[in-house]
């Protein structure tokens, strides 16, 4: 809350003292506890919006290894030079390896058209076209003589799953209907994937005689000898962990190969480096204790003690029997400024020798860095008692609880300028009183010497 001292405007008239000046200098001396007190609260609201800035990077750092504690550390290529079909791997559950793969059938969409009309807006005849997509049926009503591209409108306007148009070959037009979906439900009928039945009684224009013409297909696609049937040309459960993408039909069986990727297993590693770098520094900046105060929060023991209980991550041990039990050991550092850093090379080198521990180290349920974090998270960001959460309220309270502190300060500065007024208008009037007698003893006299002469 800025403080507003208006100016007195009194003038001296009658004193010649700039009586005004005098007022704002006493005030503005009166004022100064008024500027501590809001400096004192502007400095407060600063600290709680970087309590509240240090909170949101905890947490970035919390979903950053919580989903490498979902999914583990390390990354996979899917490799192939087969055109047929691509593939990726995801973390978490691909296992390296190789497959041999051959697509039998691509899936397709059901398809039904309409016999030929003489253009896109020649009419049709009146009456009720109804849609079988699945198990679900959709009635479309058609005015007689209606135009096939406002037939084709009428049936996107349904709801039913299905893409409807108008094709032209040239010569004639004519109105097709794609199922949305690939494929037919396992075990069910081709042709229960899209049937169309027409109802006319109109007399206007010609019936639609809409049939299917291509027949719903799933993909078939063979992995080492076991064949898969989807809906779909995506299969994402036929290999742990490898999403296959089918794109033409194969005689033979093409190879794929599933293997650990280096370079973007160090890519997630450093992605969760630089979410704990992010809050670590933070916390340095702002608990920065130079001579020249520079931290937002210099000292401040809440934000000191969370920076620590990251830094010891990197060193935190893992439980388990093998060789990499810690951030430590999988070439993550505490460089001499306090930040994190990974050394490249002794990454690759603990990858190499253990992979299967880069995993554990963040997906061990307890004592993993992931479960860390997590406990981190819980102890500093839960809304009822988490610390920082409780922090950043008692500071606020404080910031406000100034507020009634500055009114009751101005209300006595305001006070003391309306008796400062009172009394320089009350000298203003005597000065001019007596000003007024001395004037009039003055003429008194004049009028007496010129009697005397």
């Amino acid at each position: 809350m800025a403080t507003s001292i208006p100016s007195f405007t009194a003038g001296g008239l009658a004193s010649g003292l700039d009586t005004g000046a005098i007022v704002d200098g006493l005030v503005q001396l009166r004022s100064a506890g008024i500027r501590r007190l809001q400096n004192r609260q502007a400095a407060i609201r600063t600290q709680v919006s970087a309590v509240g800035e240090t909170a949101s990077k905890l947490k970035a750092l919390r979903t950053a290894a919580g989903a490498l504690g979902a999914s583990g550390l390390r990354a996979y290529t899917a490799a192939s030079t087969s055109a047929a079909f691509g593939a990726t791997a995801s973390a978490g559950g691909a296992q390296p390896g190789r497959y041999s793969i051959t697509v039998d059938q691509l899936a397709a969409a059901a398809q039904a058209r309409s016999q030929g009309f003489e253009s896109a807006t020649a009419p049709v005849a009146g009456g009720t076209l109804t849609l079988q997509v699945g198990t679900g049926t959709w009635n479309v009503a058609i005015a007689d003589g209606t135009a096939l591209t406002d037939v084709a409108a009428a049936v996107n306007r349904s709801g039913a799953p299905v893409v409807a148009g108008v094709l032209s070959d040239g010569h004639q037009s004519y109105l097709f209907v794609n199922a949305r979906e690939t494929g037919f439900a396992l075990g069910a009928e081709a042709s229960g994937a899209l049937q169309l039945t027409e109802s006319t009684t109109g007399g206007t224009g010609r019936p639609l005689a809409a049939a299917v013409v291509r027949t719903a297909k799933n993909a078939l696609v063979t992995v080492d000898g076991l064949q898969f049937e989807r809906r779909s040309n995506t299969v994402a459960d036929a290999i742990a962990g490898v999403s296959l993408t089918l794109r033409a039909q194969t005689t033979a069986g093409e190879e794929l190969v599933v293997d650990g990727d280096a370079a973007a297993t160090k890519a997630r590693l450093q992605g969760f480096v630089d979410a704990l770098n992010a809050v670590v520094g933070d916390v340095l900046a702002k608990t920065k204790a130079a001579r020249d105060a520079t931290g937002v929060l210099a000292g401040d023991g809440t934000l000191t003690r969370l920076g620590r209980s990251l830094q010891e991550l990197v060193s935190r041990q893992v439980g388990g029997s093998g060789p990499l039990r810690s951030l430590a050991a999988l070439g993550v550092k505490t460089t001499e400024d306090g930040t994190i850093a990974v050394d490249d090379a002794a990454f690759r080198r603990a990858l190499a020798a253990s992979p299967a521990d880069a995993d554990t180290i963040f997906t061990r349920a307890g004592d993993g860095v992931a479960a860390l974090v997590d406990s981190l998270g819980d102890r500093y960001l839960d809304p009822l008692d988490g610390v920082l959460v409780s922090y950043r309220t008692s500071m606020s309270d404080a910031a406000s609880g100034l507020d009634d502190d500055i009114a009751r300060a101005q209300a006595r500065v305001d006070a003391f300028r309306a008796g400062l007024v009172a009394q320089f208008n009350a000298l203003e009037q005597v000065m001019s009183g007596l000003k007024a007698t001395g004037q009039f003893l003055a003429q008194q006299e004049a009028v007496w010497d010129r009697r005397n002469r």
